[in-house]
This record gives C-alpha cells, sequence and structure tokens, in this order.
C-alpha cells in the first residue's frame, strides 16, 4: 500500500526561443496558453539551487489537462556541446514527446511547414494498434508521433 499519491503535474521545456515555441506547440499542435509570467526571486533562486533566477514561462495545456510548461531563462544560458545530442534515442535521461493523433499524416503536414520532417514515413506497430514514426521538432526535440489504429 502507497502512502504517497503523484501524478505528473506537468512536463518543462526549456527552450532558446520562446516565442517561435510557443507558435509552433499552439498554432501547429494545437495546444492553449494556461498562464504565461516572468519568474524571479529568493523562492526560485532557493528551489533551483542557483543564484539571481530570471526565467519566463508559458504554460501550455492540451484538451486532455497535460500541460507543458517551456520555460526561457534570461539569467542562465546553457551552451550546448553538440546541437544533436537531443537526437540520440538511446542516451540517459528524457529522449522524446510522444504525441498521440487522430490523424498523424495532417500533422505530418503541419509539422514540415514548421521544417520538422519526420525520420521516416509512419509505420504500422507488430501488434497493428498504431502507426507511429519521429520527426525532428523545433529546437532540435524529438517528437514521436502515434495515431492508434481502430480495429475492425
Amino acid at each position: 500500500m502507497s502512502f504517497v499519491k503523484s501524478s505528473i503535474r506537468h512536463i518543462g521545456l526549456v527552450v532558446e526561443d520562446l516565442e517561435s515555441s510557443k507558435d509552433f506547440w499552439i498554432n501547429c499542435i494545437g495546444l492553449s496558453v494556461l498562464k504565461e509570467g516572468l519568474e524571479s526571486g529568493k523562492f526560485l533562486d532557493n528551489m533551483m539551487a542557483l543564484n539571481n533566477v530570471e526565467v519566463e514561462t508559458c504554460k501550455l495545456i492540451d484538451e486532455n489537462g497535460m500541460v507543458l510548461e517551456l520555460l526561457f531563462f534570461h539569467s542562465h544560458k546553457y551552451k550546448s556541446r553538440d546541437k544533436e545530442e537531443n537526437l540520440i534515442v538511446y542516451k540517459k535521461g528524457f529522449t522524446h514527446i510522444a504525441l498521440e493523433t487522430t490523424n498523424i499524416d495532417l500533422l505530418i503536414k503541419n509539422l514540415e511547414q514548421y521544417n520538422c520532417k519526420p525520420l521516416n514515413d509512419p509505420m504500422k506497430s507488430p501488434d497493428g494498434l498504431v502507426r507511429v514514426t519521429y520527426s525532428v521538432g523545433p529546437e532540435n526535440i524529438l517528437l514521436e508521433l502515434v495515431e492508434l489504429q481502430i480495429k475492425n
């Protein structure tokens, strides 16, 4: 018996270009703005174990209540050594965001308007339950596109 009830509250995604990222997640994927703001202060410094944090946030929500928080740090900048590091699917840690869609082909067309190309054509899974592909999203975020298949 567990004495701790927990669930995923939201997923945070640090971005280099907040406006472009918002445009993508809102206009291409279909999320809606839940809350936006500029955050700073002693509480945030203590929580993140950093000094003088200033971060702009945009919380986006889908129709099922899943929240994606975009974070743009004004105060701290991360320099990636390898701009392709997000595309390594076997690395330790979070590797991709899976998006469920009712029309994978239409989603791919929407993604292509944002210069996001699938890595391959959608494939039916061995159990026949989904069509699936990976696509590179904005800022080299790896997206898994999943379309449920209706069994006859």
